[in-house]
């Protein structure tokens, strides 16, 4: 009993109403009519279902979305309560970050919600406490300054709502709110996993944050803890885990945005510049401060553009087939050594339970042509293939246990029992730090691991383009919503435009499969959280990390010399030391001067310090930062000395790493396109009215 309407216009979009709604739009290209076809639904028969049809129309134009509108309204089927209200458009100032930083504060008052109506500056997120009869509160809940509508006026579509709830029963009045006005661009934030995992489980489109800022804070987290935070966000149903400012030390940040962590950190309500400075330099894809200004003007002052604050991941697809076979073990340590942070292979179940790596159902690659999942592994194990042979997943644990690199674990296979081996294995073998699974929703595995694998981060891949960020964005937000997973599309059209837009949600996009040195370069420039590629040994010299080297940071003496020097290492595990680095002052630089790399105290007191450089490769150039160091001078006034200047124990130099790379335009590229319609007529429209659905 729906009105189906399915516009074209060549050259144009391909766009899908339902009862008048708009769906989704994509890319129109291909002409109708001159081949002589039309075709409505999927070749694939698992895509395809049976309808009676009332009546079918054909149009000589492309019908506006209004028209859309009366013709659903005619049939009967238009309610303009079904109709969903629009995504926010986040008007935080963009900042010179690639793929920028989220900027989020709390709302306790009715003053700082309405100086939003006219701010030239706002966050992109405002978090409000919520009470059960949905009123903003203040921290402690024991005084109301705003109902929800209130809240949402306020916001005027340009920042993001965060509803923190302390109860189900917050989350049920909220559900029931956003269910009755059609909203689906909100997010939840609590201290309770549980919480959160209820309100996302009666909501599909809510996003979720967990609080640990309080439980966590002073705590020095070690790789368990941090372990611990990704499996129990990822089981409660949240990607956004909020950290206090003090783990911003020891690469925590790092650590979890590349287990598919979301992380945002709170800020000190009395931070300083510095403090600013060092969280926007953790990696963090988000703040929560009481001043999301001083942390936009921070980043203004200190970074120029096209600053890679953070590095993304490198995937090694499959290996790295452009020199070793795929999906080999051989391949694999191939992709590691050229640079691969990550290495994605591809998995099967055998019928003696063995987990075995191969992209196809068939053996097509190797002498003999066999189905996977029909042979025992025994079986398996003699092919050839280029003189290796087929590997199981239990060969890549003992291989690359312990280093670091990680493993995305795609499940090609549509058996349930996979899931269940697979995690049996992972758990013998200690390795659920370094793996993810991957899988598209074809395969019937993403509410397989929900239920199996709760704690395991899971990639959604997917066919789908950006053709627009007001369908392509909600159709997202749903899908990752459903299964709780990152984004791994097909990369065509995920611009630096989308990324920030996606990150103030909390959703990470880990593209595929990007294969030119300049597409490479151009999707590291957008902001994404990872790169998946054929050719991992294209970054393989670029900057991923830089230090400050020096022979001490304490106890030094006012008037002495201090040698600074400047680490970087490379995606390919390489260190070196750079040489036309330049450094910044943050803090003290009324009593502290850097001159020819040397820096020397006038007085007492401390500096902090950072260092930059300049990489450019291939037509893109980006600026690399390192991370903060305190210098302390006591008062002490260093003796007069006549040794050499250039007489020094500080680290020696090298010339600065600037990589230029190959464009490899012979790599392969795979563009995979889902679109609801591969036919276009040069301006027409077919609408369907399904009577009764069989």
């Amino acid at each position: 009993n729906s009105t189906l309407t399915i516009t074209f216009k060549a050259g144009g979009k391909c766009s899908m109403y339902v009862d008048g709604i708009l769906i989704g739009s994509t890319s129109a290209s291909t002409k109708v009519g001159a081949i002589g076809k039309l075709f409505f639904g999927h070749t694939e028969s698992s895509k395809t279902h049976e309808a009676d049809y009332e009546a079918i129309r054909f149009y000589n134009k492309e019908l506006s979305a209004n028209e859309v509108v009366k013709n659903a309204t005619a049939d009967g089927n238009y309610d303009p309560s079904k109709a969903p209200t629009p995504f926010v458009s986040v008007a935080q100032p963009s900042t010179n970050i690639i793929g920028d930083i989220t900027l989020c504060e709390f709302v306790l008052n009715k003053e700082k919600l309405v100086s939003y109506k006219d701010a030239q500056f706002v966050p992109a997120n405002a978090i409000f406490y919520l009470s059960e009869d949905l009123k903003a509160t203040n921290k402690e809940g024991n005084e109301s300054f705003a109902t929800i509508d209130e809240v949402l006026e306020g916001l005027d579509g340009k920042i993001i709502p965060v509803f923190y709830i302390k109860n189900n029963k917050v989350a049920d009045a909220l559900v029931s709110y956003l269910e009755e006005k059609n909203i689906k661009d909100v997010t939840v934030m609590s201290d309770d996993p549980a919480v959160v995992k209820y309100a996302r489980e009666s909501y599909v489109y809510l996003r979720g944050v967990i609080d640990y800022s309080a439980s966590l804070k002073g705590k020095d987290l070690t790789e368990k803890d941090l372990l611990q935070i990704r499996a129990n966000n990822t089981a409660n149903l949240a990607k956004v885990a909020l950290l206090p400012a003090d783990a911003v030390k020891n690469d925590n940040v790092d650590y979890l945005n590349s287990r598919q962590i979301t992380t945002w950190i709170m800020a000190d309500d009395d931070a300083s510049e510095a403090a600013r400075l060092a969280i926007l330099l953790s990696e963090a894809y988000g703040v929560v401060s009481s001043d999301p200004k001083g942390f936009y003007d921070t980043a203004m002052k200190y970074f120029e553009k096209n600053s890679l604050v953070r590095v993304p991941q490198i995937i090694g697809h499959r290996g790295i087939p452009s020199t070793h076979p795929e999906n080999t073990l051989e391949g694999a340590i191939a992709a590691y050594e050229a640079g691969a942070d990550i290495i994605e292979i591809d998995i099967y179940l055998t019928v003696d339970k063995v987990i075995v790596i191969n992209h196809d159902s068939k053996t097509t690659l190797y002498n003999k042509q066999l189905a996977v999942e029909s042979c025992t592994y025994k079986v398996l194990k003699e092919l050839d293939y280029n003189g290796c042979k087929m590997p199981t997943l239990e060969d890549f644990f003992k291989e690359f246990k312990g280093k670091d690199v990680l493993l995305f674990i795609e499940i090609k296979s549509n058996k349930p029992l996979i899931v269940t081996e697979m995690k049996s294995l992972i758990e013998e073998y200690d390795m659920y730090g370094q793996c993810a699974v991957i899988t598209y929703e074809s395969t019937g595995q993403l509410p397989n691991m929900m239920q199996k694998y709760p704690e395991m981060p899971v990639g959604g891949l997917s066919g789908l383009t950006n053709s627009g960020l007001s369908t392509t964005l909600p159709t997202i937000t749903e899908f990752v919503g459903k299964y709780n997973t990152t984004f791994n599309p097909s990369y065509t059209g995920y611009n630096s435009e989308y990324i920030k837009e996606s990150l103030a949600r909390g959703i990470t996009t880990w593209p595929y499969t990007i294969n030119t040195a300049t597409q490479i370069l151009q999707y590291i420039g957008y902001g994404h959280a990872g790169i998946t590629t054929n050719y991992a040994n294209v970054t393989g010299n670029l900057i991923k990390d830089m230090q400050i080297k020096a022979d001490k940071t304490e106890g030094i003496l006012v008037g002495e010399a201090v040698k600074l020097g400047v680490e970087s290492t490379n995606f390919k595990r390489e260190t070196k030391l750079l040489e036309n680095a330049e450094y910044v002052i943050v803090e003290g630089g009324d009593i502290a001067k850097i001159e020819n790399g040397e820096l020397v105290f006038s007085q007492k007191g401390t500096a902090v310090v950072m260092a930059k450089t300049t990489t450019v490769t291939n037509g893109f150039n980006y600026k690399s930062y390192s991370t903060l160091v305190s210098f302390t001078a006591g008062d002490l006034v260093a003796p007069e000395t006549t040794q050499d200047s250039s007489d020094t124990n500080a680290p020696e130099s090298v010339e600065p790493t600037t990589t230029e790379v190959e464009d490899n335009d012979s790599g392969i590229t795979l563009i995979i396109v889902a679109c609801v319609a591969a036919l276009v007529v040069a301006g027409a429209v077919v609408a369907i009215v399904i009577k009764k659905k069989k």
